[in-house]
């Protein structure tokens, strides 16, 4: 069965649960579960900031 080429998963993040991550369907990384504790990160050139004054 093919799954795809990434895992969508949700994180909890400054109490938030609908942050959804994407990563990599590869071989090397680690299985997660559920409650597991992970760190992640991303570059600066990889973020948008986005005007908050036009959420409803």
């Amino acid at each position: 069965m093919y799954l795809g080429d990434h895992i969508r998963t949700r994180a909890t993040v400054c109490g938030h649960d609908d942050f959804i991550v994407k990563i990599p369907n590869a071989s090397h990384h680690a299985s997660l579960n559920e409650g597991d504790t992970v760190k992640f990160g991303w570059s600066m050139e990889d973020c948008r900031a986005l005007d908050v004054s036009g959420v409803h």
